[in-house]
């Protein structure tokens, strides 16, 4: 006992990664953290190009670590579907490295994962749910999903849309619905997929839990997310009454668009294990108009 946990977090500049590594931070006494960033350089942070084997090989070696955070990824659909190259260099070949050499120096990996696993028809989806992606960033996630798992203490976490403290709010595809709340601009709104938002603090908060248990606790899938099901359109009403603000201009889209990258209509996630695992206090939720107040206060 007394050894702290060594934490290598990728992705540490985007929306998840500085949430976990600030929530690491707070907690010096159990985490040593190292955060890598690549195109968003920001203080404290370790520069590594996930896509380059000598710059991951030289920063693991270095680092040494007992747990590594995946968050580094593409995330966003439309680009995975333009430039699958570049997709399948970050999300396939970084997390096969990155687990090959977790393993070579003894480490336990955390990979966050998405509900775009699933093609929403059959909600809601436990850990069990067989995966059947709808687009490729959906099925990038299922292939690295299965790289990571064929080590049996690594840990994969499932988590839908996220939205946290940002200093731009296009960051998540959550808080861009504010920039159209506030234009006042006639627009319509997606009605129709039913999405859970969750705050990257709640994220983090059971990422701490999990590492803090990593190891001693069984591998595989765990499941979080928000509570609350809204749509897109639904969330911009939920901005508009939390902030004062008409959405008056804002309709719902209810016929789906044909040129839209697909994405499943409910992929909700059953978080059953994940509470039996961790308990009650670890999984910790947020309400919805709460969280978007704490995120987007700043910007109105």
């Amino acid at each position: 006992e007394g050894e702290r946990t060594r934490v290598l977090i990728t992705g540490a500049s985007g929306l998840l990664g500085r949430a976990v590594n600030h929530e690491l931070q707070q907690h010096k006494d159990q985490f040593e953290t190292l955060g890598l960033c690549f195109s968003r350089q920001i203080e404290g942070l370790t520069q590594c190009d996930l896509t380059s084997i000598e710059d991951t090989l030289r920063i693991v070696t270095q680092s040494k670590p007992h747990l590594v955070v995946h968050c580094a990824a593409e995330r966003r659909p439309d680009i995975v579907e333009k430039q699958p190259d570049r997709a399948k260099q970050l999300n396939d070949g970084a997390t096969e490295r990155l687990c090959q050499l977790a393993e070579e120096c003894g480490a336990t990996m955390l990979f966050i994962s998405t509900d775009y696993v699933f093609d929403g028809k059959n909600p809601p989806y436990d850990e069990k749910s067989k995966p059947s992606p709808l687009n490729a960033y959906g099925e990038s996630k299922v292939r690295c999903e299965q790289e990571v798992l064929r080590r049996r203490r690594n840990l994969v976490l499932r988590v839908p849309v996220l939205y946290g403290d940002t200093a731009d709010v296009n960051e998540s595809a959550v808080t861009c619905l504010f920039a159209l709340v506030k234009a006042g601009v006639p627009c319509t709104i997606d009605h129709i997929a039913k999405r859970y938002p969750t705050h990257c603090a709640d994220v983090a908060n059971v990422v701490r839990h999990l590492s803090l248990r990593a190891g001693r606790i069984d591998g595989g899938v765990y499941h979080f997310s928000g509570n609350e099901c809204l749509t897109k359109y639904e969330m911009c009403l939920a901005m508009g009454r939390v902030f004062g603000l008409s959405t008056d201009h804002v309709a719902p889209q209810v016929e789906p668009d044909s040129s839209a990258t697909l994405r499943p209509v409910d992929a909700r996630l059953s978080c059953q294990r994940l509470e039996a695992t961790l308990g009650p206090e670890a999984v910790q939720r947020r309400s919805f108009e709460e969280g978007i107040r704490q995120c987007l206060a700043k910007f109105v």
